[in-house]
């Protein structure tokens, strides 16, 4: 999962508002939380990995938040 996606989606919604992004962010973060608990990885992937979730997840949540969901 690039962390790239989760910056492209923060940009979106800091120019758009989060409704704009909300479901395509949404869909993203189901998506990679599918692969990383079905996956094989290394512990240090594995950190890296559960970071990049973090990071999205809190993108999605804060544009939640900004329409009020």
């Amino acid at each position: 999962m690039p962390r790239g996606y989760t910056h492209t989606f923060r940009q979106l919604d800091n120019r758009h508002g989060g409704g704009s992004t909300l479901h395509s962010a949404t869909g993203q973060l189901a998506w990679a939380t599918g692969l990383i608990r079905d996956g094989h990885y290394t512990e240090a992937t594995g950190r890296l990995l559960f970071r990049e979730l973090a990071d999205l997840a809190g993108c999605v949540g804060w544009m939640s938040h900004d329409v009020a969901q």
